[in-house]
């Protein structure tokens, strides 16, 4: 039995996919390179701990990487900045 090509890719896209939250997390990183965790639940008006898991998981699926630290002027700790890879 073999498998069609299309049926390959199609399951790869399936698989790779992403949840609509993580999209929108990946839309604002992509427009605003560089940005922060902060940044993004601020932009979206979502609590930090909705962001921060999904941009772990845009992580893992090497979609996002990170683009250094930076200190936040809010909250005076150091973050991670975010770029699309």
């Amino acid at each position: 039995m073999t498998v069609q090509q299309t049926s390959l890719f199609a399951y790869e896209y399936v698989r790779q996919s992403l949840g609509q939250r993580q999209r929108t997390v990946l839309e604002v990183i992509r427009n605003f390179p560089g940005c922060d965790n902060l940044f993004i639940a601020e932009k979206l008006r979502l609590p930090i701990n909705s962001v921060t898991p999904r941009v772990k998981e845009l992580r893992e699926k090497g979609k996002v990487r990170p683009a250094g630290q930076v200190r936040n002027v809010q909250t005076g700790r150091l973050t991670m900045r975010w770029e699309v890879v």
